[in-house]
């Protein structure tokens, strides 16, 4: 019986798509490989500011990341890549800036195509993640949210993150024994943040502060020796360190020369300026969120899981501001204590 012979250049229609699909299979996978996991953080504030950089620091070391240009980080064997992108609406308030510089941000976004987004503190997530990334298969993180994610719909089938507590009723608890009595000053600059403080103060806590929200750091000043009259203790927070004008060296001497009551914060940023400073550690926002990437690049949908909370603090107490009160704290606070002083010179 005589034996056919396939002649090869008929090779069937089916056989070479096939082979066409299983090159296109590899070369998709050697492409994905080759360019490894890409990582986008958008920050809502900017380079400088001392909470974003502590947020991307312990990023950074977590994932053992290195800079590789401006802005441009990666992993020593290339696996990962991360591109930041600063929203910069500390120093730029108005809301139109933060809407067109997410918009800016999504344009690059799409460009870059990012396995997963990073989304740090409110106006980012507010402007960028709720409006145009909430519901698509792209994976986001956020953290440094004040207080409530539930009022951005979040967290969501693809958008899982951390919130910040602050520990504002045991600052104030510390202040109290150093006080004249029970009335409370809260200053914040009007932002964002700290119209959303504000807000959280009413809806979280039952302290009933006098409340200044002040425009610029001018006003801030202002209203800062306004309030040694009108409280027994002041609540300062971080917003103004945002401000154009604002000159931190010159904002300790301020606040030294003009404190006769005892003043709290929870913002490393101008601990300096308070007696007792209760700081949350951006750091750790950053290890938490790079844990939570590390996560869903392995595959684990941001909907399994689950949402934090950050709620630690770390005390410091400035001695200067001490001395110049007459305050004497008992030594159970300064076992736990650091002195300002140790961690910061002007």
């Amino acid at each position: 019986m005589e034996r056919s012979v396939r002649d090869p250049r008929r090779t069937p229609v089916w056989a070479a798509v096939g082979a066409c699909l299983v090159v296109v299979c590899i070369l998709a996978g050697l492409a994905t490989q080759a360019r490894g996991a890409r990582l986008l953080v958008v920050d809502s504030y900017h380079r400088g500011y001392p909470w974003s950089d502590g947020i991307r620091e312990g990023l950074r070391e977590a994932l053992g990341l290195h800079l590789v240009a401006e802005d441009s980080l990666a992993t020593a064997s290339g696996d990962l890549t991360a591109r930041v992108i600063f929203l910069d609406t500390k120093r730029n308030p108005d809301p139109e800036w933060s809407r067109a510089r997410a918009v800016q941000a999504l344009m690059a976004l799409e460009a870059w195509r990012p396995d997963v987004v990073l989304a740090c503190d409110d106006n980012a997530v507010r402007d960028l993640v709720v409006p145009h990334l909430l519901g698509r298969s792209l994976p986001v993180v956020y953290c440094g949210v004040n207080w409530d994610a539930g009022v951005y719909g979040l967290p969501a089938a693809n958008v899982i993150g951390m919130i910040e507590v602050e520990q504002v009723q045991d600052l104030v608890s510390i202040l109290r024994p150093h006080a004249a009595g029970d009335r409370i000053g809260l200053l914040l600059l009007d932002t964002t943040s700290g119209r959303r403080d504000l807000a959280a103060y009413d809806d979280h806590l039952d302290l009933k502060p006098l409340v200044r929200l002040v425009p610029d750091y001018a006003a801030w000043r202002r209203e800062f020796v306004a309030m040694q009259d009108r409280v027994d203790m002041l609540l300062i927070k971080q917003n103004i360190t945002g401000d154009v004008d604002f000159d931190l060296a010159g904002a300790v001497a301020f606040t030294a020369e003009h404190t006769r009551i005892p003043t709290g914060t929870t913002a490393e940023a101008v601990m300096q300026c308070a007696l007792v400073s209760l700081i949350k550690n951006p750091r750790e926002q950053g290890r938490w969120a790079a844990g939570a990437i590390e996560q869903v690049l392995a595959g684990t949908p941001p909907a399994a899981l689950p949402a934090a909370v950050y709620r630690e603090s770390r005390l410091l107490l400035t001695l200067d501001l001490a001395r110049r009160l007459g305050v004497v704290f008992p030594m159970s606070l300064i076992e736990r204590a650091t002195f300002v002083e140790e961690v910061w010179q002007p």
